[in-house]
């Protein structure tokens, strides 16, 4: 018997969404995942739908989807208080939707990173108060857990941005995702592209990728948010919504126009 999300009520949606990521994202949480696990993940989702094609993938796209989302973070704080925000991600009901949005900039962050072979963990490095300290030496996408970096931000970032609220953290990554735009604003792709080769733009684009992976980082590790989990949940659900034998050829339909 096979299921429609449009029919599955909230509870079996969960359940389904569950049993598809133990199939197959199991060992994959923030204690054993890295970056790469992740990235790889989501370039398998987007080549079997065929979304990497066109525009969809260029720099400048999704750079503005990181803006995009972490404005609808931000979105979920903007009226709370300090407490208020706290209290409302740690509880498993009230703080999903904020959850799903800091996915978002997780997801897109990774793409634009997986694409443009930018090492994030390394980019964290750069963005620490010590970025000498040996430890950040050691970093990188293919062997660094999400664990590991959680434990690099909170004891490398300075301290006001440690104690940056939820709200704060969402308002720092709209500046970052704006500033990491304006590095392809009015760019052909060619150009675009061309940015990632030239030693005097690389750096910035790379500082500015760092930053906003690692105020996603210390987000979560504030916050008690497995971030491998609630990414590789949205990756369960959009498979859901966006089923690949109906999505070949690249098609951008939102999921309620699938048939």
């Amino acid at each position: 018997m096979s299921f429609s999300i449009k029919t599955l009520n909230p509870k079996n949606l969960e359940l389904k969404l569950a049993m598809r990521m133990r199939q197959h994202h199991a060992e994959m949480q923030d204690h054993t995942a890295t970056p790469n696990q992740l990235k790889e993940a989501l370039e398998k989702f987007c080549q079997e739908r065929g979304f990497q094609k066109g525009n969809a993938g260029s720099p400048d796209h999704l750079s503005a989807a990181i803006i995009t989302e972490s404005n609808e973070l931000f979105s979920n704080f903007k009226t709370l208080s300090d407490r208020r925000q706290r209290r409302m991600l740690r509880n498993p009901y009230t703080g999903v939707e904020a959850n799903k949005e800091l996915a978002d900039v997780l997801w897109f962050s990774l793409l634009l990173s997986a694409r443009h072979g930018v090492d994030l963990s390394k980019a964290i490095a750069l963005t620490g108060s010590d970025p000498m300290h040996f430890y950040a030496y050691s970093l990188n996408d293919e062997t660094s857990t999400i664990g590991q970096l959680k434990e690099y931000v909170k004891s490398n970032f300075d301290r006001p941005t440690q104690k940056l609220t939820p709200r704060e953290i969402a308002i720092e990554l709209m500046g970052e995702s704006c500033a990491l735009f304006e590095q392809f604003r009015f760019r052909s792709t060619d150009q675009m592209i061309e940015s990632f080769k030239d030693p005097n733009k690389r750096p910035e684009i790379d500082r500015r990728l760092g930053r906003i992976f690692g105020l996603t980082v210390l987000f979560a590790a504030n916050n008690g948010i497995d971030l491998s989990w609630v990414l590789l949940k949205k990756l369960a659900e959009n498979e859901e919504r966006y089923p690949a034998d109906k999505l070949k050829g690249g098609s951008y339909k939102k999921y309620n126009e699938i048939l």
